[in-house]
């Protein structure tokens, strides 16, 4: 089962789809999907994956300053989400979340210039791969609004269990007393 056609792709040709509109779209489109309750975008990626029938394979790879920090190729086979690997975990996924939004989004690659294939993969033939130079503007724009609601919901499956990054209210109302304070989620 494939990923329907977002109704702001359609009216695209009519100007810049309004924000509020954007957002709830991409929600709507998200709302199909079950969040993994870990909040991985590894996993979120590999949902996306099964929905559409193709691998979808995220490739941490150090990037020169000049380079994109974030590139969606496609392939016959599969497609590619290649990003940087020297920056922070939150940077990491939220490239990610970015070029998933273009796929999400049904954006259609063009060619990618040899200089970077070669530089992304050098023992490729650069015709099997389409990928993106540059995006439209409105292009970009539907990418990062869908990122920042992929984000919002995977954030919200990692707030609802407690781990070692997220202490539990127990943990919270214990620092709390020890500092001789009020327990702020004490209901």
């Amino acid at each position: 089962m494939g990923i329907p056609v977002p109704d702001w792709l359609r009216l695209r040709r009519l100007g810049p789809v309004p924000l509020k509109r954007l957002r709830r779209d991409c929600a709507r489109l998200l709302a199909d999907f079950d969040i993994p309750a870990d909040g991985d975008i590894h996993h979120f990626c590999a949902q996306v994956g099964a929905r559409l029938g193709r691998d979808i394979d995220l490739i941490p790879m150090a990037l020169r300053s000049t380079d994109p920090t974030g590139v969606w190729l496609s392939t016959r086979g599969g497609d590619y989400i290649v990003y940087e690997s020297e920056t922070s975990t939150p940077h990491q996924e939220h490239i990610i979340a970015h070029e998933l939004g273009h796929l999400l989004c049904g954006h259609i690659g063009d060619n990618l210039d040899g200089t970077a294939l070669e530089l992304l993969f050098p023992d490729i033939d650069p015709t099997a791969l389409l990928a993106r130079q540059s995006y439209t503007a409105t292009e970009e724009r539907e990418a990062e609004v869908m990122a920042g609601v992929i984000l919002a919901h995977l954030t919200r499956g990692r707030r609802s269990r407690p781990t070692q990054n997220n202490p539990s209210h127990a943990d919270i109302a214990r620092v709390h007393r020890s500092l001789g304070r009020t327990d702020p989620t004490a209901d």
